[in-house]
């Protein structure tokens, strides 16, 4: 699972006097958080009944208040706070959307990211709810020869869950590089190349490893065949994302091990294509006017891009009325991002 919001700034309406107070009209404030929070929802859960935001007619926002919106969101209401100035308003969602199956898909791919296996996972609720954030959903998690165990997910407005380790399961790390990589912490390390290639190949993209196999996008790693480290020694290993190959770090630092860095995001674009256009389209359908709409993002056909944090993707949605360009901001390495509007 991961958080997908429309960041918009220098929109909306200001109400001034000598007393500086700050307003935000509620139209304005309605169409931001449908376009940030709304659509996003329905397109991340398909199949889930989104509506149209609710605000009171004005906003007081002086000094640091909040003021509170609502999102009708399977058959409940979800809680939007509303700080900052109408320049570059802030939303804060006080409740998630939680459909139970997301969150054992979730928590499947945590376990199997850490352990090199798959769980079976089941977790209680029911199916789909608006619960306030944080909240704690307990699962039950099996795999062949770990027997069945209780866990803890964390669920935050963005999704993240968070699953603790399971005491007395042996890890991938442990399993694929062995014990001396995991606990050594001084002199040096000698690792097989073979053995790290499969390691890194296994996890290539963390949390968009399975959309990223799902789409056929994960190629060969190459390491060169003894991996040698000692302190202040780099080496470089890559495997291939889409068309281009994904560069990890790997050095060992006195006292603390060994270390395996990226340092750019991973972009899966059909992934953001589809997610967008879902969102457009939702949008379209609420306003009476449902139809398809074509989503082009970058400068050419890769399907994988890496980008710095921060980075801004180019990108047009196409429409019976024109083409609109926004941007897609690159926001972490796990397909986090955000979308500036798209404008006639």
């Amino acid at each position: 699972m991961l958080l997908v919001s429309v960041a918009l700034a220098g929109c909306g309406k200001a109400y001034h006097d000598v007393t500086h107070p700050v307003f935000l009209a509620g139209e304005d404030a309605r169409a931001l958080i449908d376009d940030e929070i709304g659509d996003m929802l329905a397109a991340r859960h398909p199949g889930v009944a989104v509506g149209r935001s609710s605000c009171p007619y004005l906003l007081n926002l002086t000094g640091g208040r909040s003021a509170r919106c609502t999102i009708p969101v399977a058959g409940a209401s979800m809680r939007i706070d509303v700080t900052g100035g109408p320049r570059s308003p802030d939303f804060r969602e006080l409740d998630a959307l939680v459909e139970t199956r997301d969150v054992e898909h979730r928590v499947e791919q945590d376990l199997e990211l850490e352990y090199g296996v798959r769980f079976l996972v089941r977790c209680f609720g029911t199916p789909v709810s608006v619960v306030p954030v944080p909240e704690k959903r307990t699962c039950s998690v099996s795999a062949p020869g770990t027997g069945t165990r209780t866990v803890q997910a964390s669920i935050l407005a963005d999704d993240v869950l968070f699953v603790r380790p399971l005491p007395g399961v042996e890890t991938r790390f442990v399993r694929m590089l062995g014990h001396d990589a995991a606990t050594r912490r001084e002199g040096a390390l000698d690792l097989d190349g073979a053995a790290v290639e499969r390691y890194l190949r296994d996890g290539a993209g963390d949390r968009q490893h399975d959309e990223l196999v799902r789409r056929g996008l994960i190629g060969p790693a190459r390491c060169p065949s003894r991996v040698r480290l000692v302190a202040n020694r780099h080496v470089t290993c890559t495997v291939r994302l889409g068309r281009h190959p994904y560069a990890y770090d790997l050095r060992f630092d006195e006292g603390r091990g060994l270390v395996i860095t990226t340092d750019q995001s991973i972009v899966i674009v059909p992934y953001v294509r589809e997610l967008v256009r879902r969102a457009y389209e939702h949008s379209l359908r609420l306003d009476g006017n449902p139809e398809s709409v074509r989503i082009a993002c970058g400068p050419n056909d890769d399907s994988v891009i890496f980008a710095e944090p921060g980075t801004m993707l180019p990108c047009t949605a196409q429409r019976r009325d024109g083409t609109y360009a926004f941007s897609v901001r690159i926001r972490d390495a796990n397909g986090g991002f955000t979308v500036a509007p798209a404008k006639p």
